[in-house]
């Protein structure tokens, strides 16, 4: 189906005018994307407040943009998607829960009719290029100079020994076990995630920049994270293994020269760097690492949650009661849990929405295995069912076909 664009001249993201309208519209999807994630907001302000912070800034992107533009399919997909969570939530009494769901589903919608996928491909790795930048400054200085992170406001936050610092754009951790860069966001784990989906925007396009996927891969190196680093090189994979159509040689290049560089520091002086990555998949006196055994529990116990209402799910009730009895309090496996909260019913429209999303143009077997492991991988680490980012994603893939690689407002 082809809507009506709704995007004509003058648009956010393919002119560099400093116009009060383009910064309202980067503020807003900057909003959209960090507003629910934030390290600060996720830790002072309740979920109704980020879900108030959201509502507020799609608002304010529809009167910018003057016009939504309703696309069939995707509205198909979320009426059931309405339907299904707000069911679930009125039967399992767990509706506080469910509106924040509802309102990040709702989001996600409003957003996909509002801005083009090839605007928000534009906006989204503008922005986190920034967020990286910044992110890889203010860690420097905190290795550097520790002493004047102490001087920034402190946020403080429930658990753990470490003291954490409000950098504006980044938060600074000055735990003296191991030094990793949050980013933004909640968890440097989390920020590895935002940052492979751009970069997978990034390479997965017909103009790649070289000095965007440097950023990129440093700031994901930075966080520290096992499974955001090993997404990041199985991102490479599969796009070096691309037809090369679809391959820039420069880009190709310059990824191959990275990783030589990465091999070679790793075998100089890359002992430490491996003992916080790779530490974590060491089973010592029998005992598997605690961050290791917490993503297996969610897998194991949220699988057998699914298992027991393979149809219509557990509900959001028993999602909370397992996640805390037996999870340790975080669910981390996304697709997992929304099998388990929602059943085949509920659950496997955003998991295929998602694949949808990372799967356009992808051509050859390695590169879609790649894809397929990178999918999985970059939702098994963190829990996303209340995140809008995850639902934006989720439209965008069943909305979109061709748009991967032209600048169209066309979905299918």
């Amino acid at each position: 189906m082809q809507t009506t664009s709704y995007i004509k001249s003058n648009n956010a993201t393919t002119h560099s005018s400093f116009s009060l309208r383009n910064i309202l519209t980067v503020a807003c999807v900057f909003l959209l994307i960090c507003a629910d994630s934030a390290f600060y907001l996720v830790n002072t302000q309740t979920g109704t407040v980020r879900m108030l912070i959201d509502l507020f800034a799609i608002l304010l992107l529809i009167l910018i943009k003057g016009r939504i533009s309703i696309n069939r399919t995707g509205t198909f997909v979320f009426l059931v998607m309405l339907l299904i969570s707000l069911l679930s939530g009125v039967m399992t009494l767990a509706m506080k829960q469910t509106i924040i769901i509802i309102a990040a589903i709702v989001i996600g919608w409003l957003f996909t009719n509002v801005v083009s996928y090839s605007d928000f491909k534009n906006l989204y790795t503008r922005i986190m290029f920034f967020l990286a930048v910044f992110s890889l400054v203010t860690f420097a200085i905190s290795v550097i100079a520790p002493q004047l992170v102490q001087l920034l406001p402190q946020i403080v936050r429930q658990g753990g020994g470490a003291n954490y610092y409000n950098a504006s754009f980044s938060v600074i951790c000055d735990s003296t076990y191991v030094s990793r860069n949050y980013g933004l966001f909640w968890e440097p784990g989390a920020f590895s995630i935002f940052l492979n989906i751009a970069l997978f925007i990034e390479l997965f396009q017909q103009k790649a920049s070289i000095k965007n996927v440097a950023v990129l891969c440093l700031a994901i190196l930075s966080t520290l994270s096992t499974l955001g680093i090993a997404c990041m090189l199985v991102l490479v994979m599969g796009y070096v293994s691309q037809r090369q159509a679809f391959v820039r040689k420069g880009i190709k290049n310059f990824i191959l020269f990275l990783m030589f560089c990465f091999a070679l520091y790793l075998i100089i002086d890359g002992e430490e760097f491996i003992f916080h990555v790779l530490g974590k998949l060491k089973i010592n006196d029998g005992k598997i690492n605690t961050t290791t055994s917490v993503r297996i529990d969610a897998f194991v116990y949220m699988g057998k949650a699914f298992l027991s209402s393979p149809l219509w799910g557990v509900g959001y009730t028993e999602f909370l009661h397992i996640q805390e009895s037996y999870c340790s309090g975080m669910a981390t496996f996304t697709f997992m849990n929304l099998l388990a909260t929602y059943g085949l019913i509920g659950g496997v429209l955003p998991i295929v929405g998602c694949f949808k999303f990372f799967w356009k143009k992808i051509q050859g077997f390695i590169p879609v295995l790649a894809m397929f492991g990178f999918t999985v991988m970059i939702f098994s680490t963190e829990n996303f069912m209340q995140i809008t980012l995850l639902y934006i994603m989720m439209f965008y893939g069943f909305c979109t076909k061709e748009v991967a690689y032209e600048h169209s407002s066309t979905c299918n």
